[in-house]
């Protein structure tokens, strides 16, 4: 079966840790977007990836920035 008539891959990357807001914080999918994906029409699978990539920008804005370590001698 082509991937086309199976839907898009998952866009899974196996960090599956929701926040307060019920996102997955390695995805950026709402965890209802996880469990409806499997029967998911190619249409909404691209909607999902799309709502869910702009959830991890918004995410990753809204985390401080990293600090830099001081180097060692």
């Amino acid at each position: 079966m082509s991937t086309a008539a199976r839907g898009l891959p998952s866009p899974c990357i196996q960090v599956c840790v929701l926040n307060a807001e019920q996102i997955c914080l390695g995805c950026g999918r709402h965890r209802q977007e996880i469990a409806a994906w499997p029967t998911a029409d190619l249409g909404t699978q691209a909607d999902i990836v799309m709502r869910s990539q702009q959830r991890l920008k918004s995410l990753a804005a809204d985390q401080p920035p990293e600090t830099e370590r001081p180097k060692e001698d």
